[in-house]
């Protein structure tokens, strides 16, 4: 049919997304799509594979162990110096609290009795500068002498705390239904480098002999002081007449033997 305006009535009219274009845009829109849910799909897959790369490399679990304050500082050392002090059973004892019923172990802001790692790192990084100190005053220093104290230092602290860690596993000694973790017995086992400060220092002001009996002394209150707190991890009651009746002679033996070796890595450490 002829239209008078030129136009025929049986051609029909193109469409803004049809037409003779319309497959091929349709192919360039699907492409797009795909295009688009490629990127994502690889967006999404690299931010999960940095999440787990991130959890395998955290340090939010060290977090807990630099919890500390002033307060608790002063406490942590009176209790690692003069544990003869606490008479009281009770007061060897984690304090609880928080959102988990009551039952979660404060942290160490919290609780003079919870390991941090501030006051081991502090006292390391001060027995490796006393220790290098009175080599330079007593003879020639040298510049690689702190590193050698340093690498010496620090695998001792940890192949005690590893050894520690396994006897600990394969003896059953746990606090509750694990044995202690490694960052809690690698604090405990750091805690010594408080004592080697002040026999070093006994040693540069009063000198050899006055140190030996710094370290027989100091050596005897610190394993005090680690037997109490493993001793912890070895009860099972409530009482310390129930830890003597409920832990096997085994366990008590390995928790005495072990408070006595912390002397002798004490001794080990202070010779250089």
């Amino acid at each position: 049919m002829y239209n008078p305006k030129g136009q025929n009535m049986g051609q029909q009219p193109q469409s803004f997304f049809g037409g003779e274009n319309g497959g091929s845009d349709d192919a360039m829109q699907t492409q797009m799509m795909k295009m688009a849910g490629k990127m994502v799909f690889g967006q999404a897959v690299n931010k999960l594979e940095e999440q787990k790369i991130s959890s395998w490399f955290s340090l939010d679990p060290l977090k807990v162990y630099f919890d500390v304050t002033n307060i608790y500082v002063a406490q942590k050392l009176r209790i690692i110096l003069l544990p003869f002090t606490i008479r009281n059973e009770d007061d060897w004892k984690r304090k609880t609290g928080g959102h988990d019923f009551g039952n979660e172990e404060l942290s160490p802001k919290g609780d003079p009795q919870a390991p941090d790692l501030y006051i081991p790192a502090m006292s390391f990084v001060t027995f490796i500068l006393l220790t290098g100190f009175f080599i330079g005053r007593t003879s020639e220093f040298a510049p690689d002498v702190l590193g050698y104290i340093y690498t010496k230092s620090l695998f001792l602290w940890i192949l005690e705390t590893a050894i520690l860690k396994g006897l600990f596993y394969f003896m059953g000694i746990s606090g509750g239904s694990q044995s202690p973790p490694f960052f809690e017995l690698f604090s405990y086992t750091g805690y010594k480098f408080v004592c080697l400060c002040l026999i070093v220092l006994a040693e540069l002001l009063f000198g050899t002999l006055i140190s030996y009996a710094a370290l027989f002394i100091l050596g005897g209150l610190y394993a005090l002081f680690f037997f109490m707190t493993i001793r912890m991890h070895c009860q099972t009651g409530n009482t310390l007449a129930e830890y003597q009746t409920d832990i096997s002679l085994n366990k008590k033996t390995l928790n005495f033997l072990c408070s006595l070796g912390q002397i002798f890595t004490m001794w080990l450490l202070s010779i250089n």
